[in-house]
């Protein structure tokens, strides 16, 4: 499963969110960064995430690695096995 993360490059995302945006309207390009940062800022830092898959059945089988996805270097990529 993938899952959006607090602890990352904030200018990275910000410079991403830009780049992917530079083709919409002035509108769009207004509004858009604001609501994608609030998502991001809404989730959990990767400690956290790893210290709720420990309370779960899969505390000894899963793995948690950076990734990109869309342009956005704020993406976890969650692995969980029995």
């Amino acid at each position: 499963m993938f899952e959006t993360y607090k602890d990352h490059d904030a200018q990275a995302v910000k410079d991403e969110i830009h780049y992917n945006l530079r083709k919409e309207n002035i509108f769009r390009r207004m509004i858009s960064p604001h609501f994608l940062m609030r998502q991001f800022q809404m989730t959990y830092t990767t400690d956290e995430i790893k210290e709720i898959i420990k309370n779960t059945p899969f505390a000894h089988n899963f793995a948690v690695e950076k990734t990109i996805l869309g342009r956005f270097p704020a993406w976890l990529r969650i692995r969980l096995s029995r």
